[in-house]
């Protein structure tokens, strides 16, 4: 993993603020270990459900550079180190999870004005299982300095998550 992602890391974990979650979102963001749109996490998921419990975990583990922000890839490690038996590592994942959470949460309030900031779409299911909504409808909304997924739940509530960072790197990773 980057030295400035880890240093970045360290820091969030130690301050657990706003200010420092950014730091650490920006420092994976500039990383070469970042990846918006690849390594998805269902391989993992199938495995999981399919009681290859091992196996996910060696699928998983080297996604963990990417998806390093991702609640859902921490929740998914301490599900998996729990059924392996490692339940004090498994603990360490699931205080991953909340912290990955309440610092994805940090970022906004899911409003136009202030969305929420992803680094992988599956951030955005993250934050809705996070208040117990269900997505009917996704919409891509792309302006001249900003791109935003807009999400609209089953009851109409909606969600607005700032995808400017994952269009432009994988508009980067097209280009090389």
């Amino acid at each position: 993993m980057d030295e400035a992602v880890m240093q970045a890391l360290h820091d969030y974990v130690a301050e657990q603020d706003a200010a420092a979650y950014e730091k650490l979102r920006q420092a994976l963001i500039d990383s070469p270990d970042y990846h918006p749109y690849e390594g998805d996490l269902d391989g993992v998921r199938s495995l999981f459900k399919a009681g290859e419990f091992q196996t996910a975990l060696e699928n998983l583990v080297p996604l963990m550079s990417n998806y390093l922000l991702s609640p859902e890839a921490h929740l998914l490690t301490s599900f998996l180190l729990h059924k392996l038996g490692q339940d004090r590592a498994a603990r360490s994942g699931a205080g991953f999870h909340r912290l990955m959470l309440e610092g994805l949460l940090s970022t906004g309030d899911g409003s136009r004005e202030r969305p929420y900031k992803v680094t992988h779409v599956s951030d955005e299911y993250d934050v809705l299982e996070s208040f117990a909504k269900e997505m009917d409808t996704q919409l891509l909304i792309q302006e001249p300095e900003h791109s935003y997924d807009k999400l609209i739940c089953t009851d109409q509530t909606e969600y607005w998550f700032d995808v400017t960072d994952l269009v432009a790197r994988q508009e980067s990773l097209r280009a090389k």
